[in-house]
């Protein structure tokens, strides 16, 4: 087996060595019907997630809301982020959403703050 390492311009490789290491970050989904529970009981959920060392809470849009099921992902987010307001929230927005990722909330080139 080759090494392709060795294969690299001598630039690429140095260049890497001079980076600093970065470490993993892990996040997760919260689970469904998290929201639908007591606001007291999401909030110890989200103090235990942040206490086991996971960096940040993911959310996304559902885009069908198939037979009525789906949900909106930047509700779920803010609401995620008022019951723990230290955890990061990562927001997937889909490529098919209407409505660029230029528009959201806080970015001041929206108009949206």
């Amino acid at each position: 087996m080759s090494n392709n390492v060795a294969a690299l311009p001598a630039t690429v490789v140095a260049g890497a060595a001079s980076r600093p290491a970065v470490p993993p970050r892990i996040g997760m989904f919260p689970p469904f019907g998290l929201l639908e529970r007591d606001p007291h009981a999401t909030g110890a959920f989200l103090e235990q997630v942040s206490a086991a060392g996971i960096d940040h809470i993911c959310c996304a849009d559902h885009v069908s809301f198939f037979a009525g099921l789906g949900f909106d992902g930047l509700v779920q987010a803010t609401a995620l982020s008022m019951l723990h307001p230290t955890l990061p929230i990562h927001f997937w927005w889909p490529a098919s959403s209407p409505i660029s990722t230029s528009s959201l909330p806080g970015d001041s080139s929206s108009g949206l703050e």
